[in-house]
Formats: structure tokens, C-alpha cells, sequence
């Protein structure tokens, strides 16, 4: 990550992801959900660390029910994961 390159404006990211992780290939997802899961961890502690907002965009839904199943429960747990404190802080 690097450092905002206007001193005093807060910075941010806008993480989103999930919906490639949750494709089947071979019968099984993509990424597996803890795996996808943890995946978000790290990037949420930098940012905080670092002061910057990281508002978290659930994965859309698409065109396959199936597929928005494995989506919904993957949302689920990345929903778990931002309640911890700091996770997608948004303070001013």
C-alpha cells in the first residue's frame, strides 16, 4: 500500500470480490469460502492500520441460481469478517 499523495485528505479502497471465488470449475468452487475469507484479512488490517477507510462491496449477484446460492453463503461469512472492529472503518 502506499501513502496518500495529498497530505490531510483521509484515503480509502473499495474492496469487492467473491463472485469468481464462488465458480465452479471441476465441481467445486474456485476458491474455497474460508480460503476467500481469509483472503480479505489481510488486506482489512493493513488499511486499518494505515488509517484508510476499506468500505467492503458484497459480491453481486449474476444470472445462475446455483451460483448465487454459493454466493449468498460466501457473503455471509465475508459479512462475519467485516463486523470485527476496524474492519471497513468508515470514520471521518
Amino acid at each position: 500500500m502506499c501513502a496518500p499523495a495529498t497530505p490531510g485528505v483521509r484515503a480509502g479502497v473499495v474492496l469487492s470480490f467473491g463472485v469468481n471465488d464462488t465458480v465452479h470449475e471441476a465441481g467445486v468452487p474456485r476458491v474455497a469460502a474460508g480460503a476467500s475469507i481469509a483472503n480479505l484479512q489481510n488486506p482489512l488490517e493493513q488499511l486499518h492500520t494505515m488509517d484508510w477507510a476499506a468500505p467492503i462491496a458484497g459480491p453481486p449477484g449474476v444470472s445462475d441460481a446455483e451460483h448465487n446460492r454459493r454466493i449468498v453463503a460466501l457473503d455471509t461469512g465475508l459479512a462475519v469478517e467485516c463486523a470485527h472492529p476496524g474492519a471497513g472503518d468508515m470514520k471521518p
